[in-house]
């Protein structure tokens, strides 16, 4: 097989959508919510329950505002990356693994999952802990239900932030977060919360808020069961392709993932290099891992080989610019 075959099926071209949505009143919020409220019993919660966790939601004007100039859809490449794998983050990653050491170890022989990557996630999610939100979770959701009722997973999370409520596992003065509805250090979404948060450090309740072992053991979950996460592998690895690869992409700067995914080994026999020209060279197993080449910005700038745990942070967060971010903070993380 030669070289540039190697890439075949259509290319997946990144088009930044948005949404647009007429100004929606609080008063208008009631008939959405007497929609929501008939469905709440299929969803196991009691209309009566229901009533009383939404008694006080109110509509989220910076909800719709924010979701409309999301930085992964209005930055571009070069410029969130400056922003996101900044050298104060992988130094804070960098400590942070060195303080929680014991927790991650545990972590990564309970999950099969890499530590960098968690610690990734925290940084990029709230830096830290450092920006959590303030906006009511509950209200986000039942704003983006009613905003886009044609979304049956706005609708679900908002279900879900109601049992939540309704069974006490968080407490309705605190129980804030993101513009989009996402809470706690690592930013769950309730229906992610209700199916992979797990209790870190044993003491019988999940708090993602004040627990930073709750977080980094919910998030580890969340990579190893969304989908699959591979121990050991880097889920980005920056490269070189050989210009006659390169000249049979479209010369554009959208963005390109896909084709036929490879091994490292395979790359590499076909001329594949890291950026810096050294061998794409990683120990067995890890070389028959199968990655697929990922152009962020266009044939002519940064090119990638992606491998499946590239495909589970994108389950964690569907925009390729955080994943990409996520896998550069983590090696940076773990490089010497």
């Amino acid at each position: 097989m030669n070289f540039e075959s190697m890439l075949l099926g259509p290319l997946v071209v990144a088009v930044a959508t948005t949404f647009s949505v007429s100004a929606t009143a609080q008063s208008e919020i009631e008939s959405c919510l007497s929609e929501l409220r008939a469905g709440a019993p299929s969803r196991g919660i009691s209309v009566t329950d229901f009533e009383r966790v939404t008694r006080a939601v109110r509509w989220q004007a910076v909800t719709i505002e924010k979701s409309q100039s999301q930085p992964e859809f209005t930055v571009d490449w070069p410029t969130y990356l400056t922003r996101a794998v900044t050298a104060k983050r992988i130094e804070t990653g960098r400590q942070l693994i060195s303080t929680w050491r014991t927790t991650l170890s545990a972590i990564s022989a309970a999950y099969k999952v890499d530590p960098a990557v968690v610690l990734g996630i925290w940084g990029m999610e709230t830096n830290f802990g450092q920006s959590l939100g303030d906006v009511p979770v509950l209200d986000a959701w039942i704003t983006r239900s009613c905003a886009e009722p044609h979304k049956p997973l706005w609708r679900e999370n908002a279900y879900s932030a109601a049992r939540l409520l309704r069974d006490g596992i968080v407490e309705p003065a605190e129980f804030k977060g993101s513009w989009s509805g996402a809470f706690g250090l690592t930013q769950f979404i309730p229906t992610s919360f209700e199916s992979f948060a797990r209790d870190g450090d044993g003491d019988g309740r999940i708090d993602l808020y004040r627990s930073v072992p709750d977080a980094l053991a919910s998030t580890a979950f969340h990579l190893a069961h969304r989908t699959r996460w591979l121990l050991g592998v880097p889920a980005a690895v920056e490269v070189r392709f050989p210009p006659s690869f390169l000249s049979r992409l479209p010369q554009d700067d959208a963005e390109l993932r896909g084709g036929q995914r490879r091994a490292f080994s395979v790359w590499a026999a076909r001329g594949v290099t890291r950026v810096d020209g050294r061998a794409l060279a990683m120990p067995w197993p890890y070389a028959q891992e199968k990655t697929t080449p990922f152009f962020p910005a266009g044939a002519s700038r940064r090119a990638f080989l992606v491998s499946q745990n590239f495909d589970a942070l994108l389950a964690y967060n569907r925009s390729t610019k955080y994943a990409l971010s996520v896998a550069l903070v983590a090696a940076a993380i773990d490089a010497p």
